[in-house]
């Protein structure tokens, strides 16, 4: 398979970034924690990540994706956040009572990380097809902005929410840490990539 090329994403793009991530995420532990059943995760996931992150990332030209979606990686630059409060009041509504709790533990933890580590860039999204995982298009497109940031000598800072995508962050200069983790939740990894 030849490298493919990483393109920018649009307004016009938004909607297929968001389907892209979601098949993405459809066995992630912490997302499939938070919306279990394929009813509320197919149209929450999109929801979701549209209001905590690519909203903003789009408008702010942060969000790419190969030429036919394989691969999107949504990302926020220094000081910029999503919809926090829209996110609160859409998890308020759509998840269950039972871990508002946890998840809201965890998602306060995941915010004191980031807000260590600012300015830095921020990977809300990071997500390959199923279909077209295993062919190095999560280093590709994680290439492509690291080079942005480095040549900004910025750092960059993520949460891997699942434990198989750790040693793809480590090869790319990540560095755990920390752990998050509450009631049923499953183990967050806030990790680390210093400025170069």
């Amino acid at each position: 398979m030849s490298i493919p090329s990483v393109v920018l994403a649009s307004e016009a793009t938004q909607e297929q970034v968001l389907k892209a991530a979601s098949l993405a995420f459809c066995a992630d532990p912490f997302m499939r924690w938070i919306m279990p059943s394929a009813p509320e995760f197919l149209p929450g996931f999109m929801d979701m990540v549209g209001l905590f992150a690519a909203g903003v990332s789009v408008a702010d030209s942060t969000t790419f994706h190969t030429e036919q979606f394989e691969g999107v990686a949504i990302w926020l630059k220094p000081n910029v956040h999503g919809d926090e409060e829209g996110t609160m009041a859409w998890i308020a509504e759509h998840v269950r009572e039972d871990i508002h709790a946890d998840l809201g533990y965890v998602l306060e933890s995941m915010g004191n990380y980031r807000a260590q580590n600012e300015p830095c860039w921020y990977l809300s999204v990071l997500g390959v097809d199923p279909a077209f995982q295993r062919q190095g298009l999560g280093s590709v497109m994680m290439k492509h902005v690291t080079r942005i940031v480095d040549e900004l000598g910025l750092p960059a800072y993520l949460e891997s929410s699942n434990p198989d995508n750790i040693s793809l962050y480590l090869r790319h200069g990540f560095e755990v840490v920390g752990q998050i983790q509450k009631g049923t939740s499953p183990v967050v990894t806030p990790m680390m990539r210093p400025a170069r």
